[in-house]
């Protein structure tokens, strides 16, 4: 992991992001950048971006001003097993809030984006729920979307993958074993099966990907993570089901590139889940099979 980038508008749940950003950069020896977009796009629509340079000069100050106290006491904060304090930039945007994070993804070779999401309940909800989906949808790099509600604690001691039995499964499995290895946490590969006629095809698929994944693993990893079979309607459904066996502190999806005709009759489930989930869900991106 190279650099964290914290897109913000200062609201509860960016401060929230912000807990986890630093917790992932404390692990792993990534940079942060934290992303304030001037632009009148951020927040209220599409009218073109038209302000004064007096008044952008103002906004710059007080912006900056913010972006401090908004890092606060987090700039003290040090990598892991260290005493060395995780390096901090800041930058301000004055294009669409979309336009500088895929600005600020190549020009800083960003891996991964945290962002916070309110879901999508009320009119401010349902700006900060679609920004942080259509970042989703758009930038080819994980997004971790962090809801207002999440519970930091201990930090991130199980992570349930939600599964379709995609064919990067394995690649994904092994990066979040890493992970999980550098978090001391444990890894529950989940798939919810949504139609009754294909229970037992999905419990053979879930064995398969159990007795491949074991071959590529040590005894002491295959205590790391398991697998489960859940019956619901829909995900959502099946994923809190299995959350209220088995509470998680990360949920992981992937998000695959589907044709014009897929994406008009369906709708993608890890942009469906940042509206609803109560829990922080890392989106990773993978190419169409």
């Amino acid at each position: 992991m190279e650099n964290i980038l914290i897109p913000t508008d200062f609201s509860a749940c960016a401060v929230r992001a912000l807990d986890y950003a630093v917790y992932l950069a404390s692990l792993t020896k990534a940079k942060i950048s934290v992303h304030h977009s001037l632009s009148s796009q951020n927040s209220y629509g599409n009218e073109e971006f038209a302000l004064y340079s007096e008044l952008l000069l103002e906004k710059d100050a007080d912006v900056r001003k913010k972006i401090d106290q908004y890092i606060g006491t987090h700039q003290k904060r040090t990598y892991a097993d260290t005493t060395l304090p995780i390096e901090w930039t800041t930058n301000i945007g004055y294009s669409a809030l979309i336009d500088d994070i895929k600005r600020s993804v190549e020009q800083d070779k960003v891996s991964i984006i945290v962002m916070g999401t309110n879901g999508a309940n009320g009119l401010r909800e349902v700006f900060i729920g679609s920004v942080t989906a259509e970042v989703a949808e758009k930038v080819n790099i994980p997004i971790l979307a962090v809801p207002e509600t999440a519970e930091f604690g201990k930090g991130i001691k199980r992570i349930v993958y939600a599964t379709d039995f995609h064919r990067y499964d394995p690649k994904v499995i092994a990066t979040l074993k890493r992970w999980a290895a550098a978090m001391n946490a444990k890894i529950d590969c989940l798939h919810v099966s949504m139609d009754i006629d294909r229970y037992m095809d999905d419990l053979k698929k879930t064995h398969e990907l159990e007795a491949h994944v074991s071959k590529q693993t040590s005894s002491e990893s295959e205590q790391v993570i398991s697998f489960h079979l859940v019956q619901a309607d829909n995900l959502k459904e099946g994923i809190e089901k299995h959350h209220k066996k088995q509470p998680a502190d990360l949920l992981v999806m992937l998000n695959y590139h589907r044709s014009i005709v897929e994406r008009l009759l369906h709708r993608s489930n890890s942009k469906q889940m940042v509206y609803h989930t109560k829990i922080p869900l890392l989106i990773l991106k993978a190419k169409r099979a």
